[in-house]
């Protein structure tokens, strides 16, 4: 006998993984410039719980390091990402785009 059973799967967006009172949702047309691609390495941190460090590679291959302010507690938004577009302003995290997946923190 084969029992086949139906998996759930909770469609997630980019903005469940942060915190609505420091990130909102946009569309592409409002995504505003500014915004490069970076390749994410594998290796990350949280200096806090509400904080990501990540290590990112640009297209010219040179290491970037950002800092994404405003995560849920402890959570990695980009464990099956290899690449997306970063807003950066300094080494903070303002803008993130993965996919036309589009968030901007808000100010």
């Amino acid at each position: 006998m084969i029992v086949i059973r139906e998996r759930k799967t909770k469609m997630v967006s980019l903005i469940d993984s942060l915190l609505p009172e420091q990130w909102k949702e946009v569309s592409l047309g409002e995504k505003g410039d500014g915004f490069a691609e970076y390749h994410l390495n594998r290796q990350r941190n949280h200096p806090d719980p509400n904080t990501l460090r990540l290590f990112l590679t640009n297209d010219d291959g040179d290491p970037v390091t950002a800092m994404i302010k405003g995560t849920q507690p402890n959570d990695d938004p980009f464990k099956a990402v290899n690449a997306c577009e970063f807003k950066l302003k300094g080494e903070e995290v303002v803008g993130i785009d993965i996919c036309g997946d589009v968030v901007l923190k808000k100010t």
